[in-house]
């Protein structure tokens, strides 16, 4: 059996089809894979705040601990998503000019991460995960709370094409539960989401299409 550790903030949820309780672990199997999930943290663990001593989540060595002592096979990290979210806007000097210095510097920060801290640990593959779109309603909401907000709508793929240009030049693979999920606009399906105002899809809907795609990934090396 196929046993695939998953690491980040609370969207490792999707690949055991429930929440998961802060810096524990949570499994899952059937007759071919078994999933292990590890969230870090109690709010939402960042790229950003992966070596930042003042990191809210303590993300960086907590995940670091969890894959030296678990020694994975393959581990997926999912990370991303509260960085796009909730501080890319906050982190642009010249405004959305600096996207892409912005989005060199971070994935730089995360590539050197997983290189320095989980690679030597993990003796399969390293699958990045793609970040999850919003709903409608939360991308609305984060507009009003600051009108430059709205520029996210715009960058969610060139968020993601760094995610997978990294997975590129590191030799990691990624994936993505995106196809499905959105609606024509791009944005997250409310009917698929928890609330209204939301970033997760449900837990329980979205696991049989993450396993799929986690097999098919990994199928491919």
């Amino acid at each position: 059996m196929r046993v695939v550790h998953v690491v980040g903030n609370s969207h490792v949820m999707y690949f055991v089809g429930r929440e998961v309780p802060s810096d524990e672990t949570l499994a899952w199997n059937d007759d071919s894979i078994s999933i292990r999930t590890f969230k870090a943290g109690n709010t939402g663990a960042t790229i950003y705040g992966l070596d930042k001593k003042e990191s809210e989540t303590g993300a960086g060595p907590k995940i670091a601990k969890f894959v030296r002592d678990e020694k994975p096979q393959d581990l997926v990290i999912v990370l991303g998503d509260v960085d796009f979210r909730e501080h890319m806007m906050r982190h642009l000097p010249h405004g959305v000019a600096s996207v892409p210095e912005y989005l060199e510097g971070l994935m730089l920060l995360y590539g050197d991460y997983i290189d320095r801290e989980l690679r030597p640990h993990v003796s399969g593959e390293i699958v990045l995960f793609e970040m999850v779109p919003f709903t409608k309603s939360f991308f609305m909401h984060k507009v009003r709370e600051n009108v430059q907000y709205g520029a996210l709508y715009f960058l969610h793929e060139d968020f993601n094409r760094a995610i997978r240009k990294l997975a590129a030049d590191r030799r990691y693979k990624t994936m993505t539960v995106a196809n499905g999920f959105v609606d024509a606009a791009g944005f997250l399906r409310a009917d698929l989401a928890t609330s209204d105002v939301e970033v997760h899809i449900n837990p329980k809907i979205a696991m049989p299409h993450v396993v799929s795609e986690l097999e098919n990934v990994l199928g491919q090396s």
